[in-house]
């Protein structure tokens, strides 16, 4: 016997205000989607992803965003000082 067990649903929502910000990060590819779906990336915002499948889902829609490859708080801080932060 066979069953299926959904733990749960992950589903894109839209909604009525964008939310506005100077930095935007990412952690899946059905947040790249959704959020594409529903608006450009202006070229100001800065946008980063933690993640090959977030990353390759902005790739696919024709977007190179600084990335992590792995979640920490510590890679985290890192990326936004190397790619955000005057030097």
């Amino acid at each position: 016997m066979v069953l299926d067990a959904v733990c749960y649903s992950n589903e894109p929502v839209s909604t009525a205000n964008p939310i506005e910000a100077d930095v935007f990060i990412f952690t899946s590819p059905l947040s790249v989607a959704a959020d594409l779906d529903h608006r450009k990336v202006p070229k100001e915002t800065r946008v980063m992803a933690i993640g090959g499948g977030t990353v390759a889902a902005f790739y696919q829609c024709g977007y190179v965003v600084p990335f992590l490859s792995y979640p920490s708080e510590e890679a985290l801080v890192e990326l936004i000082e190397i790619n955000y932060l005057p030097h």
